[in-house]
């Protein structure tokens, strides 16, 4: 994908066996070498505008984990970290906010807490709590104090004021729900420490004000009713993330106020890119993906 417009693909079958640097590409770049320490690519002479193409070689390291590459930007071994290689590691996070190299770029990952309802609970069907339960929650706490870069929310939800709480709070009391005595699952992957603060922090809200019974889990033993996911749309356009609610939740969303409505899932932010960057690295910019435009990069 580095180095080849996917259309292309599928490949002649006698190419298959062929080592990459050996294999045609129609991308500005192609592979040189490759081992279990780097992949280098080098510029492609006969791509169409390689008069444009600055970088005469590109280097990436290929190590074991976020971490281990992460400590290589202060080691001066390498020009930038971040996507689409690794994401800051969430507990870098404070020692990345006080360094110059710092950029943030606009992406187009939402996060949002899915309702699975794996007890078949009649009250989350109830699309009047469900509003609630968003009302209450704080997705700008989550991007400028968890993320730390600014993440804006996915609709308009500035920091819930104490007004806004205690009218929740009283139009739950209208609803008359009662609650299992059963503590519901509210799920995180659990290799993902960022998905566990993104849902601690919502939930948080929802048992506070509330008093529903939830415990944050990364097992999967028992019925899950909460889970915190996110989707990648990779363009500007927010459409595309309701067609991919419509697909998984068969919905008929097509506007922001319909979303607001229904709230199959409760939407919280859209998460920004942090990355680190030489000075002397020009032309830098990532698509809504999170691709690096590698061609446009030159070094001063």
């Amino acid at each position: 994908e580095w180095v080849s417009n996917p259309i292309f693909y599928p490949i002649r079958e006698k190419n298959a066996s062929l080592t990459l640097d050996r294999k045609i590409v129609n991308g500005a770049f192609k592979v040189s070498t490759y081992n279990e320490d780097s992949i280098v690519l080098v510029r492609n002479e006969n791509y169409w505008d390689n008069v444009n193409t600055k970088l005469k070689e590109v280097n990436i390291a290929l190590v074991e984990n976020d971490i281990m590459a992460y400590e290589m930007f202060p080691r001066n071994e390498i020009d930038y970290f971040g996507e689409p290689f690794y994401s800051i590691p969430f507990d870098r996070l404070g020692q990345v906010n006080t360094l110059p190299e710092k950029l943030v770029f606009p992406s187009t990952r939402y996060w949002y807490i899915s309702i699975p309802n794996e007890t078949n609970e009649k009250i989350f069907e109830k699309a009047e709590l469900r509003k609630l339960m968003y009302a209450v929650s704080d997705p700008e706490f989550m991007g400028k104090v968890i993320i730390e870069n600014n993440s804006p929310s996915i609709f308009e939800h500035p920091h819930p004021s104490s007004e806004v709480l205690n009218k929740a709070k009283e139009d739950f009391e209208k609803l008359n729900i009662k609650f299992s005595d059963t503590p519901y699952i509210a799920y995180f992957s659990a290799d993902k420490l960022l998905e566990k603060k993104l849902l601690l922090s919502t939930v948080k809200e929802w048992v506070g004000n509330f008093k529903i019974p939830i415990r944050v889990s990364s097992s999967t033993d028992s019925p899950i009713t909460f889970k915190i996911e996110n989707y990648l749309v990779g363009t500007n356009n927010k459409n595309d993330l309701y067609y991919y609610i419509n697909y998984k939740y068969n919905t008929k969303i097509k506007t922001d106020e319909e979303f607001l409505n229904f709230l199959v899932v409760i939407p919280l932010l859209q998460e920004y890119n942090t990355v680190l960057s030489r000075s002397n690295v020009r032309g830098l910019n990532l698509t809504p993906s999170g691709d690096l435009y590698l061609k446009y990069i030159n070094m001063q």
